[in-house]
């Protein structure tokens, strides 16, 4: 019976964890809507490569979902931006303008 509920508690909590994660990188990278077919994407702190990663693949997605035509991303709460993060960004600059 401990082995059982050690493994049902071990679950839920794997569970949880991956669901806040996901809660994080969504609130990491909002498309807020702003009017009609243009919204904004402010990004605040550091952005590592798999945070960039996940900005990357989940952003076009939202501006499709949002029929969002203009995308204006807002890097003044970007602590540092290097080649990395700025190639990052110039990607999906090239991906949502392609949709």
């Amino acid at each position: 019976m401990n082995h059982e509920f050690t493994e049902q508690y071990y679950l839920l909590t794997k569970e949880r964890l991956l669901a806040q994660k996901e809660l994080i990188n969504e609130l990491g990278a909002p498309v807020i809507p702003i009017v009609d077919a243009i919204a904004l994407l402010p990004l605040i702190g550091e952005i590592d490569t798999f945070r960039a990663k996940g900005i990357l693949n989940t952003t076009p997605g939202k501006c499709i979902n949002r029929n969002v035509s203009h995308l204006f991303i807002d890097l003044s709460g970007v602590t540092l931006l290097d080649t990395m993060v700025a190639h990052q960004i110039y990607q999906l600059i090239k991906r949502t303008r392609s949709q």
